[in-house]
């Protein structure tokens, strides 16, 4: 007979030690932007969207624009809780119709990090998510 912690199981196609789980679930991160897109008038406005941290633990994040001219994101920079969400308001300056997109690079936060800009410029990133932004006529 095989003893439980060695059994294999399997999640998300992948075939894990039952001891290996709780370090499985670590990596599988889950970060999701809610609405996924976002759609402004070129002629400027803002948009607010959810960051919602699906997993059990804490995510650092950084975000990337494709154009910085005529974006302003907030936060750059934040941690997401475990099970939690983050508002983040992404608003557009006049300027000519346009796509471009949001790039949100995220972590598993250290433990006791409380400056997010600080912690993650020590981090490699775990995954990524992208919300293409359209600037409308």
């Amino acid at each position: 007979m095989i003893k439980d912690e060695y059994k294999r199981r399997t999640f998300l196609g992948i075939n894990i030690k039952r001891s290996s789980l709780k370090a499985f679930r670590s990596i599988v991160m889950s970060l999701t932007a809610d609405p996924p897109a976002c759609t402004v008038p070129a002629a400027g406005g803002s948009s607010t969207h959810k960051l919602v941290n699906g997993g059990a633990d804490k995510l650092i994040f950084k975000i990337k624009s494709s154009n910085n001219n005529e974006y302003r994101i907030t936060p750059v920079f934040g941690f997401v809780d475990p099970s939690g969400s983050k508002d983040i308001v992404i608003t557009r300056t006049a300027g000519a119709p346009k796509e471009d997109k949001l790039v949100i690079h995220f972590a598993n936060a250290p433990a006791d990090a409380t400056d997010a800009q600080a912690a993650f410029a020590a981090l490699a990133p775990a995954g990524n998510i992208t919300i293409p932004m359209s600037a409308t006529a």
